[in-house]
């Protein structure tokens, strides 16, 4: 189980023009929107450097946010040092999707969705896969190379047992080692949304019995 992210947000009108919202991301502020739960969608905005505290700490985007929702109408003229705001509410949101500028690849707009505490339905999610132990592997020891056919998995999970990562284990993996998401240790509690036959790492090369030795004649 991951731990979750506390994020402060506060509510947007839904009627901002486009300049209004570069204003608001020059005030050092980000639009998103908060979907799901049989609920309307909710437009907020949340500090931009916190947003980026957490990409650069957070690798893996696999998270759960508690967006703790704030008395101000408008990020406007809110200081993020301001001590006399007050938390009004909190909800528990898995967090969807964050947008980025494609030149300066700075977050624009993040997507969350709503977590009800009180269903038992799962939610789907996307795993990255990552491989441990690659370099003891038996296989790039023999000089094999890694191919990565799949670098995430599509997942059913409870909201509140959100697997953050998968890991392979290459350790003793040879050349012609093929491995797929049947093979995958995952938890009882997940279902995959995929073929089970599926695959996720490939190790060819020429393996060590089918390579010739060759020697250089003396002279």
């Amino acid at each position: 189980m991951i731990e979750d992210y506390k994020i402060k947000a506060w509510p947007i009108c839904n009627k901002l023009t486009g300049g209004d919202l570069n204003k608001m991301r020059k005030e050092g502020f980000i639009p998103g929107v908060i979907y799901g739960g049989n609920t309307d969608n909710f437009l907020i905005s949340v500090i931009t450097r916190n947003v980026e505290d957490y990409i650069e700490k957070n690798p893996v985007r696999n998270r759960v946010f508690i967006i703790q929702h704030l008395d101000k109408s408008s990020p406007k003229n809110i200081k993020v040092s301001n001590n006399d705001v007050i938390n009004i509410s909190e909800e528990r949101c898995y967090l969807r999707s964050i947008q980025y500028h494609p030149v300066t690849d700075k977050p624009l707009h993040i997507e969350l969705q709503r977590l009800n505490n009180e269903s038992e339905k799962p939610i789907a999610i996307e795993v990255p896969i990552k491989e441990k132990n690659y370099f003891t592997s038996l296989g790039i020891r023999h000089g094999g190379k890694l191919n990565r056919v799949r670098r995430k998995l599509r997942l059913y999970c409870p909201h509140d047992r959100i697997v953050p990562t998968i890991e392979v284990d290459l350790e003793k993996c040879d050349i012609g080692h093929i491995i797929r998401v049947r093979d995958l240790n995952l938890p009882d509690y997940v279902r995959v949304l995929c073929n089970q036959d599926e695959v996720i790492f490939r190790l060819s090369g020429r393996s060590s019995a089918n390579t010739k030795t060759t020697t250089t004649p003396s002279s």
